[in-house]
């Protein structure tokens, strides 16, 4: 599948961010960050913030996917965002730049991200990607 997701941290977290609220209204989905797109017995699909991708942005079936299920870029950018989830932007970074000669200079931590379902998980998320816009990321 051709990689159209956004190259940038922000872009990438404001999507996945945006598919997720899609997944949570959609009763064929069940958000759970302990699962990235797996089918359940009664017919709907787990996903975490990248499976929401998966599910919404790529158009996936409800089948078992997970960042191994993709090659280059794609995979990458699922795992930058299971590392967005947690904070961790650095390891982001990474894995977001993997394929990439791109560097420029810049400050990230880690993060204090709530842990879901916590009602301040997804502003958290949110506010994170506003700063990454503001810092070209």
């Amino acid at each position: 599948m051709e990689d159209t997701l956004p190259d940038t941290l922000s872009g990438l977290l404001t999507l996945a961010l945006d598919d997720l609220a899609k997944c949570d209204a959609d009763l064929r989905y069940i958000v759970d960050m302990g699962s990235w797109h797996e089918p359940d017995r009664q017919g709907r699909c787990a996903v975490c913030l990248a499976g929401a991708v998966m599910a919404k942005s790529l158009g996936y079936p409800h089948s078992s996917l997970f960042p191994s299920s993709f090659s280059g870029s794609l995979r990458c950018k699922m795992e930058a965002l299971n590392c967005l989830r947690k904070g961790e932007c650095i390891d982001a970074w990474r894995w977001l730049n993997e394929f990439s000669e791109r560097w420029r200079p810049f400050e990230l931590q880690q993060v204090s991200i709530p842990r879901h379902p916590d009602p301040a998980f997804v502003p958290a998320l949110r506010a994170l990607a506003a700063s990454l816009k503001e810092a070209g990321l």
